[in-house]
């Protein structure tokens, strides 16, 4: 075997092996790949039209790990379809959303989140829990229920929320990503607690726990928790768990949401 597909740590699909040029040749078919050169991988999307061109081949091997996530991918589009064939239930209140129509186990998960101050949100990948999450805050945003939000996600993960902000959140906000050397990330978020609208923090999980960092996270005093992928925080004694907790236990932090 010259490579195989398999998933890396995103949960992502990947083909990884040795340089050939007819499985290349074959790579550069898909719709949708990108060749990443610090890990000279190709990264492929989750389809079934990638397990077809290398099915049954004498140079690509296709891990059962890979096959698994195409299949919960594919579940997860089957929930999609099913949902929409159910007659869709109506938000309790107004979600504050643009250019999007929530599909019923969106809406579902909305009503959830407004009616309880601390939620986990277990869909399957690709089911649009961010969208819910965004819907939740805008709307407790607008009920002057919260006016900091801080989001915590892996750093993969972290550019989806500024991006679904940006295409969906329909109210007024200010997001700030708390990113680069630790004076940086401080006066970012000095200067986020002088802006208008719902005001929105979001920084990766390894950077949590560090102290100046936790510090001022703390004296900041968000009123409402997002923990995306909160698998991250599964392990009760490492420092990012107990420091994510810390947090929460704030007496000015009302909600929290984890999403897995």
């Amino acid at each position: 075997m010259i490579g195989t597909i398999t998933t890396n740590d995103n949960n992502g699909l990947v083909y990884r092996g040795r340089y050939c040029p007819e499985v290349i040749e074959l790579i550069k078919t898909i719709p949708g790949r990108t060749y990443n050169p610090g890990t000279k991988e190709w990264d492929l999307p989750i389809t079934d039209e990638v397990i077809k061109l290398f099915r049954g081949s004498e140079l690509v091997e296709i891990t059962p790990e890979a096959l698994r996530l195409i299949q919960v991918k594919n579940d997860a589009k089957d929930a999609i379809k099913q949902a929409k064939k159910i007659e869709k239930p109506r938000p309790l209140k107004p979600m504050p959303l643009k250019n999007v129509e929530p599909f019923s186990h969106q809406i579902i998960a909305f009503n959830l989140g407004i009616n309880n101050k601390n939620i986990a949100l277990l869909h399957e990948q690709g089911c649009g829990k961010t969208l819910s999450t965004i819907a939740i805050a805008g709307n407790r945003f607008l009920n002057s229920a919260i006016k900091r939000l801080l989001i915590v996600a892996p750093l993969s993960v972290i550019p989806v929320w500024k991006k679904e902000f940006i295409d969906f959140a329909d109210f007024k906000y200010s997001l700030t990503i708390l990113q680069g050397p630790m004076k940086k990330r401080l006066a970012l978020l000095s200067l986020l607690s002088e802006k208008d609208g719902l005001q929105v923090a979001v920084i990766n999980y390894e950077s949590v726990w560090r102290s100046q960092m936790f510090n001022a996270l703390y004296n900041w005093s968000a009123d409402m928790i997002i923990a995306d992928e909160s698998q991250k925080i599964k392990g009760p004694s490492t420092k990012q768990s107990r420091g994510l907790h810390k947090l929460g236990e704030n007496t000015r932090c009302l909600y929290k949401i984890i999403d897995h």
